[in-house]
Formats: C-alpha cells, structure tokens, sequence
C-alpha cells in the first residue's frame, strides 16, 4: 500500500481526527502534521538528528573516561574501563538523570581526586561507577556537588 493511499484510509476512518482530539496531530492547510507531543511520545528522529546526540555522547565518554588514570588497575582491571560499556551506561544514566555534562565531569573529577589521594585503592572502573546493580555512584556524587554548591552559596551570603 502506497503512503497515499493509506494516509486517505486513515483519512476516511477518521484516525486522523482522533488523533487530532488527543494532541497527536493537526491540520494545516489540509495537511495533517504531528505535533510535539507525538514527536516525544513515538520518540521519532530523523536520521540527521540521531548522529548528532551519538555524537555529542561519544565526546563526553571520551571527557569522561580521560579523568580516569591511565594505566591505574582497581581489582586487576583497569580503572578507565572499556569505553563501549561506559558509552550505554551514560546513555542510560542521562536518560535516568537531570544532570548537565559539566555536573557529570565535575562530580567524576571529585572522585578520581578523592580516590588519587588514598593510592586508587578500590577505586571503581569509570563504567561501575556510572552505575553497578542499579546504584549510580556517578548520581550520588552528582548531588552531592549540588549540595555542596548550595552550602557554598549560603555561607557567601552570611558573610
């Protein structure tokens, strides 16, 4: 079936109309066109858009993993982790979480330090440290951050 044909299908059934009830659609000078909200709720993308947050993710694992040492093993491994894993976790974890990128790296930045000075023992692999058995320690130091920031703030202000 032609695109056409089925758009006039869907026409004829009265889809399009349902659709437009619900926030889906809308007509526009006789062309119906998917609103915002349909655009979030099918999370539909063109193939421009989908290179370009692959992109940006990928230039931020790289970011990332470079605040972890080279050549530094935790357990036998090495603590940069491998940069695939870290690349789904922090998919995943900035679908979870509402923090920026310089949040991230500045939160990651703390620990690595926080871990240099006790000899990296126990440090976890960067991948581990986004998330391991559904706990983000990248979360947790995360806001953290926030709350040392707002303590910060608050003690400026009394002075």
């Amino acid at each position: 079936m032609k695109l056409e044909d089925l758009k006039e299908l869907c026409d004829h059934l009265g889809f399009f109309y349902q659709a437009e009830n619900l926030g889906f659609v809308t007509n526009v000078d006789g062309t119906w066109e998917l609103t915002e909200l349909a655009m979030r709720e099918i999370d539909f993308k063109s193939p421009v858009e989908e290179e370009e947050p692959e992109l940006i993710l990928e230039e931020l694992v790289d970011r990332y993993r470079d605040l972890f040492p080279r050549g530094v093993k935790s357990g036998g491994y090495y603590v940069s982790g491998d940069k695939k894993s870290c690349q789904m976790k922090l998919k995943r974890f900035l679908k979870k979480y509402n923090f920026s990128e310089q949040e991230i790296l500045s939160a990651t930045s703390n620990y690595v330090e926080r871990m240099a000075e006790q000899g990296y023992q126990y440090m976890q692999l960067a991948h581990f440290f986004i998330e391991k058995n559904g706990v983000s320690n990248l979360a947790a130091e995360c806001e953290q951050l926030k709350i040392d920031d707002v303590e910060k703030e608050g003690n400026s202000q009394t002075l």
